[in-house]
């Protein structure tokens, strides 16, 4: 008896991103940029505070790197969305935070308690170290929902080569806390407790359409 074997039997298919479930890969993109958006409002609060300060010196330097960072983001993702779908982007981001207010609100309240009590700051630099808290947050967030999203694409692709989440966003969670400098915390509660919550929320959000 001839017993023939077919060349995917012998040399099993290398797996690719193709192999990942079309909508739900393109739902995860949406959530990836819609909170990115509200990671860069949110950085912009930073880099606006600190300009008010007039702080100067190697912040000077440090706003220069974000602003090419971010400069650099916002080509790439020109390079696959027109304005209209980034204009739409920013209004989801904005949708999202405004339905999490109470989540902000809270985070707000539980930051200024541990900055007071870890720090004897004056009002202006309370501010700056509240406001890289909080996009440190929601950054956080993001990096979170992003590592569960490697693990559903690698459900279907083990190799792929990166992460889900843009280079840029891993560039930006290590500069933004040097404009809090000594008083960075990177053990905060609030912000951890905070991360988890919006982690839910991103999960919660229903998308539909092609």
């Amino acid at each position: 008896m001839n017993t023939t074997f077919s060349p995917e039997s012998i040399f099993p298919r290398r797996k690719s991103l193709d192999d990942v479930p079309k909508k739900e890969l393109a739902y995860i993109g949406v959530k990836i940029f819609l909170v990115g958006a509200l990671v860069w409002d949110y950085t912009e609060t930073v880099l606006d505070i600190a300009a008010q300060m007039r702080i100067g010196g190697a912040t000077k330097k440090l706003t220069r790197a974000i602003r090419e960072l971010r400069k650099d983001y916002d080509h790439m993702r020109s390079k696959d969305l027109d304005a209209a779908h980034i204009k739409k982007e920013w209004e989801l981001a904005e949708l999202f935070e405004g339905l999490n207010k109470e989540a902000f609100r809270r985070l707000c309240n539980g930051l200024i308690t541990e900055i007071r009590h870890d720090s004897n700051l004056d009002k202006d630099y309370e501010t700056l170290v509240e406001a890289v808290q909080m996009a440190m947050t929601v950054l956080d967030a993001l990096k979170l929902f992003a590592e569960q999203s490697d693990k559903f694409i690698r459900q279907y692709y083990p190799q792929a080569p990166h992460s889900i989440l843009p280079d840029h966003f891993r560039r930006l969670a290590i500069l933004l806390p040097e404009y809090a400098g000594d008083c960075y915390n990177r053990h905060s509660e609030a912000r951890y407790l905070t991360a988890r919550i919006l982690l839910k929320e991103i999960n919660k959000i229903e998308l539909y359409g092609d």
